[in-house]
């Protein structure tokens, strides 16, 4: 962060005599967050910064209000394992490189055993659980229900000679991402027909700590806390975890 126009104070010069000097703020600062607006409400980003005595002093003094220049530098990581990723794909043998290839950009949709009309349903009404701080019961619209059955199919119709393409949910903001892949969640967990006798597990990962965070809150209106294990990574701050 770097003001538009530079703040002058008062400093002495070398004869002891206080002079105008043009002084230039620069703090070092880095984006914590990038939050999503939902629907009509616009982006918000969450920065985050260390300031010396003297910076906290001019920042406080309502004199030195400026409109500030902000200058992004790009983080190194995402670079780095974006090409520990390439390397290591051109490491693979070619069948390799074709069976990642096909996983990551399929041109046929993969063969599933339809569904029968009675496996179609998509009614969540029948989950059990604290419901009351969670939108999971209300009707999912036709393309919400339309991901639900093609998860739903797909776990009903296992294979196990080759990986299937994944199935990618998109969407702008507030459109009910968040909450489809719970319902497609419960689902697959047999919540919604009270299955006892189901086993299934799911390993859900998310790009980023809050969407981690996001999604645990929402599954522990259906989940017990000991049927949910949330792994940190090493490198989040313990303090920065919720109780």
């Amino acid at each position: 962060l770097r003001p538009i126009q530079p703040i002058v104070m008062y400093q002495p010069d070398y004869h002891g005599r206080l002079t105008f000097t043009p002084n230039t703020l620069e703090i070092q600062s880095r984006i914590v967050d990038l939050v999503r607006g939902r629907k009509d409400e616009p982006d918000s980003v969450v920065i985050s910064w260390e300031l010396d005595i003297g910076q906290t002093e001019l920042l406080k003094d309502d004199r030195f209000l400026r409109e500030y220049n902000i200058r992004f530098v790009p983080n190194e990581s995402l670079p780095q394992k974006c090409n520990t990723a390439l390397g290591w794909l051109k490491g693979l043998s070619k069948p390799q490189q074709q069976n990642v290839k096909d996983l990551l950009f399929p041109v046929v949709a993969p063969m599933v055993k339809p569904l029968s009309h009675d496996q179609m349903s998509c009614d969540m009404s029948g989950l059990a659980g604290d419901f009351r701080s969670s939108d999971v019961l209300k009707p999912l619209n036709e393309a919400q229900a339309s991901f639900v059955r093609m998860i739903r199919a797909r776990t009903l119709d296992p294979t196990f000679e080759s990986t299937r393409p994944a199935c990618i949910l998109t969407g702008p903001a507030g459109t009910g991402k968040t909450k489809t892949l719970i319902a497609a969640i419960a689902d697959v967990l047999g919540l919604r027909e009270q299955d006892k006798t189901n086993k299934n597990r799911i390993l859900l990962c998310a790009p980023s700590h809050a969407a981690a965070d996001v999604l645990t809150e929402r599954l522990t209106a259906i989940l017990r806390r000991d049927e949910i294990f949330r792994m940190y990574s090493s490198s989040r701050p313990s303090t920065t975890v919720s109780g």
